[in-house]
């Protein structure tokens, strides 16, 4: 039960990150879709096993959330890989403050070490 209690804090987090996704322009519109469909199936009363019973009503309703998170969980973490690899690897960006100097060199002989 102990577990549980921590556990709710993690999905109303959850759910407002998912709410968040629909904002993002990062994340496809089908995902979107799906996001909110599932969230009507959830919530529309006449569902494919009925709501008024007990364990099973449920239970398909369990079973959308989990698909539709982990439908919004893929894409939202490669919308950030693809974020952060632009991030990283983009040319036109020179904030990373590097500093690129110009130069040229020779080598020393042994007779100009010596004067």
């Amino acid at each position: 039960m102990k577990n549980f209690i921590l556990l709710i804090p993690r999905i109303f987090y959850f759910l407002y990150q998912i709410f968040l996704g629909l904002f993002n322009p990062n994340i496809p519109y089908k995902v979107k879709f799906i996001i909110l469909a599932a969230m009507f199936y959830i919530f529309y009363p006449n569902d494919i096993i009925k709501d008024f019973i007990p364990v099973l009503g449920q239970i398909d309703d369990i079973i959308v959330l989990g698909i539709t998170a982990s439908i919004y969980k893929y894409f939202s973490l490669i919308s950030d890989v693809k974020n952060n690899f632009e991030k990283k690897y983009n040319n036109d960006n020179n904030d990373n403050n590097e500093k690129i100097i110009d130069g040229e060199f020779r080598t020393i002989k042994e007779e100009e070490k010596i004067k």
